[in-house]
């Protein structure tokens, strides 16, 4: 999910390099031989979320990416606040010394990651810029997503199925479609949108 942006040259034929030369029978172009000279930089390397909990009484369990970007205004509404946000007050802008340690009390994860959500690694997506904002839409994710019980396999000759609790869970890396939208104005702070 890293981003990078380029800015078009004046000139409709400004940011590609096409050589005389290359041209095949019938004078069509060999589209392999046309370049973009186009300049990009990178706004952000990606972000995704940590694979377990950093601090606080869930300290070094898996974290899964709906955890992780539970915050977002967009769906703060439709948490289910038994399992992945138990207070809504967690997602208020902590005190300052928050973000230099997260361990002290009053101080929650999930507040101070909200600046740092953003869309998960996909591939398939749209992405447009409209209005002056990138906007991001959709696709297939790469997310870790807790194990359900009902996925796990085990009750081989006499042994029972394995099943775990929730206060000890199982994650994997799950391939998640997602019709969810997310924008930005400077390809680096993201917004959720629309959950999808």
């Amino acid at each position: 999910n890293d981003v990078w942006i380029g800015e078009l040259t004046s000139g409709s034929q400004a940011s590609w390099q096409v050589d005389d030369r290359y041209f095949v029978d019938d004078k069509l172009l060999n589209p392999q031989l046309i370049r973009s000279q186009m300049t990009w930089r990178e706004a952000t390397p990606g972000r995704i979320a940590p694979a377990t909990w950093s601090s606080g009484p869930r300290f070094s369990e898996p974290l899964s990416n709906d955890e992780w970007i539970a915050c977002q205004e967009s769906i703060i509404d439709k948490m289910d606040y038994t399992l992945l946000l138990p207070d809504r007050t967690f997602c208020d802008e902590p005190p300052h010394f928050c973000y230099k340690d997260m361990n002290i009390p009053g101080c929650h994860a999930q507040g101070i990651w909200k600046k740092d959500n953003m869309w998960s690694p996909r591939r398939g997506h749209g992405a447009v810029v409209a209005n002056d904002k990138i906007v991001v839409i959709g696709g297939r994710a790469r997310e870790y997503a807790r194990l359900q019980n009902n996925k796990l396999v085990g009750g081989l000759g006499n042994q029972k199925r394995i099943e775990t609790v929730q206060e000890h869970s199982t994650t994997r890396e799950e391939h998640v479609l997602k019709n969810d939208i997310w924008d930005s104005d400077d390809g680096v702070n993201w917004k959720l949108v629309n959950p999808g």
